[in-house]
């Protein structure tokens, strides 16, 4: 695979203070910059929706607001991401997310009766884009399609995470391009957008970097209190209270259910002493009473049954044993704030603590998750033989804490 050179525009103020650069409304450049007359118009056929998050609208360099400019069927949303999950979108029958979700099927290998009506992107950065999803029910059970590109994408004024990364508007051509492959301008449209690039890469106020490739791992802020002493480290996972959807009437409703359940303390909660001696770690694993009962479907997607609640524990017993595993030198290291919270709300002690989400393992964004990376790197992953799913994630964060104790100790 070819390295992604670190060729990203810092953008330089080089005007007075107190003027300023008059701006073209169409696309966004500075009027002597201009490219809309460079736009094709194109009637495309497969209608595009596109869901903007709120930061990317008034970015220099957004290309959604030139695909919407250029496409005849085509609707650009901006707005945050909890006004989005309260609209009612207009996505049609037969519509489909433009997504690399784990079960996405590959564009190019439909049949042209599988093609979708309605091809929905979302226009963000790839954090942006995650929480949009997340956020928004309605695009939930879409069906999901992805891209294969097997060249660079070539919006180098922008930091993408990968090599293959592609803009909005490169992401949408493609998609087109596979879908109503006999749609003429596509190809005029990809000119604009690398006419724009060039153009840009070439004014003498951009600065740029070296060239020089990025590191493929690198470890940059390891918490230099992953050095002590093993058997001082406990890696943990909660499972907050789940939300059932469907017994919220309306988006209010919801939304109030969703900030209640975000108070309430963990209904499974693991964790693992670390040992040089795998024989010799310490594990905690205790079910607690949840506030109503968990339906089948969250049940089945903790990975869980009715009968591991069947000995559940009160929340001040779970915080009674908590208080007991957890020593006052511990270091408590979890995936993210969101655990710490959990813990907080059940009045269990948290002491000293790190978040894995805090560090660095994965500079370039190569990868969804910490299973991806630990497959991507010589570190085995230990099984617990902890129930669910949060005893699955807890072996790979235990991983990802020796792996990045040996990056540390070089």
């Amino acid at each position: 695979m070819n390295q992604r050179s670190d060729r990203v525009q810092q953008r330089v103020r080089a005007l007075p203070e107190g003027e300023y650069r008059e701006r073209c409304y169409g696309c966004y450049r500075p009027v002597g910059a201009c490219f809309c007359d460079s736009i094709p118009r194109i009637e495309n056929q497969t209608e595009v929706l596109i869901l903007q998050h709120q930061r990317e609208r008034s970015h220099p360099f957004n290309t959604a607001r030139i695909v919407n400019r250029s496409l005849d069927r085509c609707q650009l949303l901006f707005d945050r991401n909890e006004s989005f999950s309260q609209r009612q979108l207009p996505i049609i029958e037969g519509a489909a997310l433009l997504y690399p979700g784990k079960d996405s099927r590959l564009l190019d290998e439909l049949s042209p009766s599988e093609r979708p009506k309605q091809l929905i992107v979302i226009d963000g950065t790839w954090d942006q884009a995650r929480t949009l999803f997340r956020d928004i029910p309605q695009l939930h059970d879409l069906p999901q399609f992805k891209l294969a590109p097997s060249t660079p994408g070539q919006y180098r004024i922008r930091r993408e995470p990968t090599d293959t990364s592609l803009s909005t508007l490169e992401a949408t051509v493609q998609s087109l391009q596979h879908l109503e492959p006999n749609t003429p301008g596509l190809g005029g449209l990809l000119d604009a957008f690398n006419a724009m690039v060039e153009n840009q890469l070439a004014h003498p106020n951009a600065s740029y970097g070296d060239g020089s490739p990025r590191p493929k791992v690198e470890t940059l802020n390891v918490p230099k209190s992953f050095r002590r002493d093993a058997n001082q480290i406990v890696v943990a996972y909660g499972e907050a209270t789940p939300v059932l959807y469907s017994s919220a009437e309306g988006w209010t409703n919801l939304n109030r259910k969703k900030k209640q359940a975000a108070k309430l303390p963990p209904v499974y909660w693991v964790a693992q002493r670390l040992s040089e001696q795998s024989s010799q770690c310490e594990f905690f694993c205790e079910t607690i009473m949840p506030s109503e009962p968990i339906s089948p479907a969250n049940l089945k997607h903790m990975e869980l049954s009715e009968s591991d609640f069947e000995s559940a524990v009160s929340v001040e017993s779970f915080r009674e044993s908590w208080q007991k595993f957890l020593r006052p030198d511990d270091l408590l290291v979890v995936p993210n704030h969101k655990t710490i919270q959990l813990l907080r709300h059940s009045g269990g002690t948290v002491g000293s603590c790190e978040q894995l989400k805090s560090i660095n393992f994965d500079p370039r964004h190569e990868f969804d998750n910490v299973g991806d990376f630990l497959e991507s790197i010589p570190w085995p992953i230990e099984p617990t033989n902890l129930r669910g799913r949060a005893g699955t994630r807890l072996a790979k964060s235990v991983a990802l804490v020796w792996y990045l104790r040996k990056m540390q100790a070089g």
